[in-house]
């Protein structure tokens, strides 16, 4: 089991006010997590610095999570990505994650979740 104590999370979703409290509540359990609300953003903080995670919205305006993550994965290969979703994911989107091998989690979400996720073996 690896620790997440010492790692970079970005939280990337349109709803700020939900990247802001997942990204507190990630804080309050020692994560260096920073929040952003759009792909386009994540991919230009990712070009400045490194993040060790993303946690990267699904469906957002403008550039969706599955074009953001393509991107993000080719400036950082070593980034690990988790998609979140509020919807069913079609077929396309699923041949998309399966191909990207990456987790994918559904909100609502209990932040164990996300935490045992961060903590356990790297998939993607």
């Amino acid at each position: 089991m690896t620790t997440i104590k010492n790692n970079r999370l970005l939280v990337v979703d349109d709803n700020r006010v939900f990247a802001d409290v997942l990204c507190d509540i990630l804080k309050s359990k020692e994560v260096d997590a920073t929040s952003c609300y759009a792909g386009e953003q994540a991919i230009s903080l990712v070009k400045e610095d490194r993040y060790d995670y993303l946690l990267l919205d699904v469906l957002m305006p403008g550039m969706n999570g599955i074009k953001a993550m393509r991107e993000i994965k080719t400036l950082s290969p070593e980034t690990r990505v988790i998609l979140m979703t509020g919807y069913s994911v079609d077929d396309e989107m699923r041949r998309e994650i399966n191909e990207a091998n990456v987790d994918v989690v559904y909100k609502p979400f209990e932040i164990g979740a996300i935490i045992n996720m961060l903590s356990g073996p790297v998939v993607g």
